[in-house]
Formats: C-alpha cells, structure tokens, sequence
C-alpha cells in the first residue's frame, strides 16, 4: 500500500511537472508568435511607408515633368511665331522688291 502511494504521489508529481512544463512551452510560444508578428507588422509598416514614398515622388516627377514639356510647348509655339513673323516680314520684303524692280522696268 505504502509503495502504491509513493507512486500515485510519483505520478502526480509528474503529471504536474508536466503540466508546468506544457504551460511554460505554451507562454514561450505564444511569446515568439507575438514577436513574429511584431516583426511581420514592422515589415509591413516599411513597405507601406515605402510605396507610400515613392508614390510621392513618383507624383512630383509627374508634375514636374507636366510643368517642363509645357514649358518645352510655350517655347516651341513661341519659336514657331517669331518663324512666321519672319517669313512674313522676308515675302513683304521680296514683293516689295519684285515692285520696284517691276516698276525700274517699266
């Protein structure tokens, strides 16, 4: 009988042992999933900040790229003005010539 309890308290000592030893592991698991997903939302918190950047700048070199082909426009109707302004002014110039030439014949 003495020999039955030294075992039953054997086997309660290790059954609790081993329920300590389960909730140990359970806390230490439960622990690395709470870093593994504080990493995991580190990550995504990078990677958000990130495309949120480059969307910003992709925003700008749009806008700036805008404001510079504009600009290139101005310049090339500006260019193209000034070339009809002198075409005109040289064919005023011939007819006016042709004229007194027509005239010098006459």
């Amino acid at each position: 009988m003495l020999e039955e309890q030294v075992y039953a308290q054997l086997y309660s000592l290790d059954a609790q042992k081993k329920l300590e030893r389960e909730i140990a592991e359970a806390k230490e698991k439960s622990k690395l999933n709470a870093d593994t997903l504080a990493v995991l939302d580190w990550q995504k918190n990078n990677k958000e900040a990130a495309r949120e950047a480059e969307k910003h700048q992709v925003h700008q070199e749009r806008a700036m790229l805008k404001q510079q082909w504009q600009a290139e426009e101005d310049k090339e109707k500006r260019i193209e003005q000034d070339r009809s302004i002198l075409n005109r002014e040289r064919n005023l110039a011939l007819i006016e010539h042709n004229q007194q030439e027509k005239l010098l014949r006459e």
